[in-house]
């Protein structure tokens, strides 16, 4: 159940570990409210107005998974799935109920191909030693409305270097680039699980036509969600983890909360482009929005909005704190950028690692 209880999601999954290789099934379902823009025309076709409705997202997906361990550290991992998107207008006033908007389904399948490599060691929880990277290749293929489809290859490295006991520096680098007709929009901004997420100015905008997924690209701290946007991404986070009682003291920590008490230094540092490689055309994003309304007499009015901040390098710098409380790992970082913000952002977050 989702903090605002709008929606619901659950899952079911099977896996199996008898033989070398491993396999598994889930099945996923989820549904949640959303409001998306409508507009109302007249007879002849022409946009009267614009209204915001309501509309249930419901998401089913059905997927299996099988992982080929090479040695120790060494394996090669296959997934692939079939998923439902389905989209209902609900029945809220009279014009959902006049006019109103057939349900649409989408089918996906999805296919992914993975070596990773992992010879890493966790002394301690979101303490680890070692190196550990993956490669991998993904396609979707849409299997109705003009058989869209995109591949995306990508990459992530992350190593963890042994300071001084249990206190370790950690090192992350990802990137991604998608391709083809329906390609997957990168969200940069912000963290993992963020409880209570907050969206930069441009989240408002439309995606391009060439835009038929979306991911979200973390961490990039001192931003909100949306702070950086397009069809390739590179970040690089470093930190310092630092658990404070257990590094400095040979007592036995029977308390959780001590015991996995953190604090962290960090800074990342990121961006999000469209086409290959970044140029100066990618880093301005400049959209043209409609007028709503009555038109004026020398027809529709289109407005050019420049979001600020919404291209070029993104680098976010600060601290926080890492414990166990009631059986989850938290998180809560204070982050400045770059782009000359006075007062931090707040991130509270559950999960382990970056």
């Amino acid at each position: 159940m989702p903090i605002n209880v709008s929606g619901s999601a659950y899952f079911i999954q099977y896996q199996n570990f008898t033989k070398r290789l491993d396999w598994g099934l889930l099945f996923l379902r989820s549904q949640d409210k959303e409001t998306l823009p409508v507009g109302y025309t007249d007879q002849y076709g022409n946009v009267v107005f614009v209204q915001d409705q309501l509309f249930k997202t419901v998401t089913n997906m059905l997927q299996a998974d099988f992982s080929y361990p090479l040695d120790r550290v060494r394996s090669i991992r296959f997934h692939t799935g079939l998923r439902q998107d389905r989209l209902v207008e609900k029945a809220t006033d009279t014009l959902s109920l006049v006019d109103a908007i057939p349900n649409t389904s989408n089918y996906t399948s999805l296919s992914r191909l993975e070596y990773v490599f992992d010879n890493t060691i966790s002394p301690a929880i979101n303490i680890l030693n070692g190196t550990r990277f993956k490669f991998y290749s993904e396609y979707l293929y849409g299997l109705n409305n003009g058989n869209r489809s995109c591949y995306n290859l990508g990459l992530d490295i992350r190593n963890y270097v042994k300071l001084y006991k249990n206190f370790i520096l950690a090192n992350r680098f990802a990137y991604a680039h998608s391709d083809g007709n329906s390609e997957v929009e990168y969200l940069m901004g912000g963290v993992d699980n963020w409880i209570s997420p907050k969206q930069a100015p441009n989240a408002q905008q439309p995606p391009a036509d060439n835009y038929g997924f979306q991911a979200m690209t973390t961490p990039l701290r001192g931003y909100d969600q949306y702070a950086r946007t397009g069809n390739n991404f590179a970040i690089f986070s470093t930190e310092l983890r630092l658990p404070v009682l257990t590094t400095f003291m040979k007592r036995p920590i029977q308390s959780a909360i001590l015991k996995n008490l953190q604090v962290v230094a960090f800074c990342d540092a990121g961006d999000a482009w469209q086409g290959f490689l970044p140029d100066a055309a990618s880093l301005n994003s400049t959209y043209n929005y409609p007028t709503v309304g009555n038109p004026s007499p020398l027809g529709n009015v289109a407005l050019s909005l420049t979001v600020p901040n919404s291209g070029g390098l993104a680098v976010g710098y600060g601290g926080g704190l890492r414990t166990s409380l009631f059986g989850y790992f938290v998180r809560c970082d204070a982050a400045w950028n770059i782009d000359g913000i006075r007062k931090p952002v707040i991130y509270l977050a559950l999960g382990t690692d970056f």
